[in-house]
């Protein structure tokens, strides 16, 4: 179990030195790139808990209606997690709950850091059976609709795609 964890550690920091390699290479300024060595952790953080609760809500429409699995991770690193049931994606109660450390709660801090989580802009448009990422943390709201996304989209997908792995990641290997 470890073992995993470590590992899917490693392939998130791996996917964040390429996005940010990338993101380089294509003449992005020095200032709006995120790196693993630029630490802004503080900001999602107090006295070693996160300021506020995130919630993360991964859903797709389909023949059925709206499924998907949400995520809610409290300040004090309680978390719960469940299914959306169909047919209008309402959360289900919750089927797995753990506490996080404060080791993997600072580690989730850093990358809504390094994800920049305080400027994800809402993108997309509702389309017939729509795939939706919502991320929640306090009052900030973001939500993409997945579609069709030009190149800059996709870079912002990336980030909201990021953001949601690290969440499972921390949250299924606890």
């Amino acid at each position: 179990m470890r073992r995993l964890y470590i590992l899917s550690i490693l392939l998130i920091m791996i996917m964040t030195l390429f996005l940010s390699c990338r993101d380089k290479s294509e003449n992005s300024s020095p200032s709006k790139t995120p790196t693993l060595f630029e630490d802004r952790s503080e900001e999602y953080l107090k006295d070693g808990k996160l300021r506020e609760k995130i919630e993360v809500i991964s859903s797709r429409g389909g023949a059925d209606g709206v499924t998907g699995t949400y995520y809610i991770i409290e300040p004090d690193g309680s978390w719960i997690s469940g299914s959306l049931l169909p047919p209008i994606g309402e959360k289900g109660d919750p089927e797995y709950r753990g506490k996080l450390t404060e080791e993997q709660i600072t580690h989730l801090a850093k990358y809504l850091a390094f994800y920049n989580l305080d400027t994800l802009p809402d993108i997309g448009k509702t389309e017939v059976n729509p795939k939706e990422i919502k991320i929640s943390f306090g009052k900030k709201v973001s939500r993409l609709i997945s579609g069709k996304l030009s190149e800059k989209d996709r870079k912002i997908y990336d980030r909201y795609d990021g953001i949601l792995e690290t969440v499972q990641s921390i949250c299924n290997n606890n």
